[in-house]
């Protein structure tokens, strides 16, 4: 990330990419605990000897996801200036 920060126009510092690599992964994260329920209820049918061709996400935990790391990067991009 740092390398590819360095090749840009802007030439980023590294704190400045450290900055936004953080909070992006930060982003995600949080965006990514809105699969747990899902996750652990298809974790507990496959214990039991259940086994679907395909599970299904509800669509809602792929924009929490996005939103969630998109808004992250926003806000470190701000803190960032």
């Amino acid at each position: 990330m740092i390398v590819v920060g360095g090749l840009q126009r802007q030439h980023w510092s590294a704190e400045q990419m450290l900055v936004l690599y953080s909070f992006g992964w930060t982003g995600i994260a949080i965006g990514l605990l809105s699969y747990r329920k899902p996750y652990l209820k298809y974790r507990d049918e496959r214990r039991r000897g259940i086994k679907r061709e395909k599970y299904e996400f509800p669509k809602w935990c792929a924009m929490v996801t996005v939103t969630s790391a998109i808004g992250a990067a926003i806000l470190g991009f701000i803190l960032m200036k």
